[in-house]
């Protein structure tokens, strides 16, 4: 059984916010001190993130566990991965039923993106910044952290390209 190491033992100084959770039977795929990413104060009580694999989700909605039931299941599983970590204060579950991607969108030589071209006019260029639609739907990779980043790169790739169009 694999158990994270304490944050402080992981990267001295500041703590990591996010962590993807390595493949194991956790079926917990992300956990993230959420608020460190919101530049809580200090005293502010920590407050953990954790997200479920679309399998393990499916799995609970279609057996019609009850949310308590799920809420209690996901804790146990946090404190095995992290036993150092006091019990929770509460929490709260959020069922996603239509957040996770089956097919993305082929992009063809875009990538993981989809830039928008604008309408044709006699305005200036600038008058229609560029816009990029991105997100996991449009990557290869789909639904996982890898595909976000891949989408990501994409759409400052072609925000790059776009711009450098505009100077021209």
């Amino acid at each position: 059984m694999d158990v994270c190491p304490r944050p402080m033992d992981v990267c001295p100084g500041p703590m990591r916010t996010t962590r993807p959770v390595p493949s194991s039977p956790w079926q917990l795929v992300y956990l993230c001190h959420d608020s460190a990413k919101r530049l809580a104060a200090p005293s502010t009580p920590i407050s953990l993130l954790a997200h479920t694999s679309v399998p393990y989700g499916l799995r609970r909605i279609g057996s019609g566990t009850t949310d308590a039931d799920v809420e209690t299941d996901l804790r146990a599983r946090v404190h095995k991965l992290m036993p150092w970590l006091p019990e929770a204060a509460s929490s709260a579950l959020h069922t996603w039923r239509h957040s996770q991607v089956r097919t993305p969108l082929p992009q063809g030589d875009s990538g993981a993106c989809l830039p928008l071209s604008p309408p044709p006019t006699h305005e200036p260029a600038a008058a229609h910044p560029p816009l990029v639609l991105a997100g996991d739907a449009f990557a290869p990779l789909g639904s996982r952290f890898d595909g976000c980043v891949q989408s990501g790169e994409a759409a400052a790739a072609a925000l790059l390209a776009a711009l450098s169009r505009l100077e021209e």
